[in-house]
């Protein structure tokens, strides 16, 4: 045995009279690159008092629209009154106008109509004097509702305008 354990290739050994190969050493691990993490956007204390001034006009008032069209109607005009002169007094705040819909109809047609809707926003405040940089205009469709598409009331909070503050 002594003699045949001399004799063998590299690598090997015999053990108990059995033939044993050692397992080969764990490749060392490899670094991983740092990955930073994006910073989280903080939107300016003056850019976030922005947003929850207008945030509180929208809760004492709506913004409406004709049915399935993106026309507002004629009882919004205070409230987009009152959202113009909160913009204007706080410059550098960019703010996003959010168009939402509830689920009634085409996902397509929905999503275009939040689209259109929320353009209109953006126009109309831009008219009133808004600064046409510090206001941009995206449409969500019915892909964030705020309550389950299951009752009118329900449909009718899905259906909004919504502001938040964008980098």
């Amino acid at each position: 045995m002594k003699a045949l354990g001399g004799a063998l290739p590299a690598g090997l050994k015999l053990a108990a009279n059995e033939l044993v190969k050692p397992a080969a050493p764990e490749p060392a691990p490899q670094p991983q690159p740092a990955v930073q993490p994006a910073p989280a956007f903080m939107p300016s204390p003056e850019a976030k008092a922005c947003e929850v001034a207008i945030g509180g006009i929208l809760n004492a008032g709506q913004i409406n629209f004709d049915v399935s069209l993106a026309t507002i109607t004629a009882d919004s005009v205070p409230v987009l009154e009152k959202i113009a002169a909160t913009l204007q007094s706080c410059p550098a705040a960019r703010m996003e106008v959010g168009g939402h819909t509830d689920t009634d109809g085409d996902d397509a047609a929905n999503q275009a109509l939040s689209e259109a809707r929320a353009a209109a926003v953006r126009s109309w405040l831009v008219g009133a004097g808004a600064q046409d940089s510090a206001v941009s205009a995206r449409g969500y469709g019915e892909t964030l509702p705020l309550a389950p598409n299951d009752t009118d009331e329900n449909k009718a909070r899905n259906r909004r305008i919504e502001f938040r503050v964008v980098q």
